[in-house]
């Protein structure tokens, strides 16, 4: 279908379309780093399987985490390139359009905050403990615990 150019945005410019291509190529090039990561996690063994801090630990000391971090590191910068594609396509959106690309900004916005501090613990907060053996409280923000939403003591009640 051909692109009627009297309905773009007249707020769009080349900056933006040149924003959205390179982050797009970057989404795409941070997706594949991440997928490469958890491929290589499956195939070099062991897997780690939670079963409680202590093992974890364990594990964590006497394997590496070089794919698991770089796949973190990958993800915390993909929050802040999908906000900017999607500034992006807000930009050259058609006006009866612009309400959609609007509301997929703020639930990108909301995505990459919340992704963010989830990957930003756990690069500093969770690894820079379990480096200097400080396991207190760490249990409920391990990655690696699938229960751990129910170890915060709120849920003890």
């Amino acid at each position: 279908m051909p692109m009627n150019h009297q309905s773009i945005s007249p707020t769009s410019s080349p900056l933006s379309l040149r924003l959205g291509f390179w982050s797009a190529i970057i989404i795409a090039v941070l997706f594949i780093v991440f997928t490469i990561c958890f491929v290589a996690l499956v195939l070099k063994p062991p897997l780690f399987m939670w079963t409680n801090l202590p093992d974890y630990v364990a594990f964590a000391g006497h394997h590496s985490q070089l794919y698991q971090n770089i796949a973190r590191f990958a993800m915390l910068m993909f929050g802040p390139a999908f906000v900017v594609l999607l500034n992006s396509i807000h930009d050259h959106a058609p006006e009866d359009k612009r309400s959609l690309t609007r509301l997929s900004v703020c639930f990108g916005l909301g995505f990459a905050v919340l992704a963010g501090i989830h990957y930003f613990v756990q690069l500093s907060a969770v690894r820079l403990s379990l480096a200097k053996g400080q396991l207190q409280g760490l249990e409920p923000v391990v990655q690696a615990n699938p229960l751990r939403i129910r170890s915060f003591p709120i849920f003890y009640r």
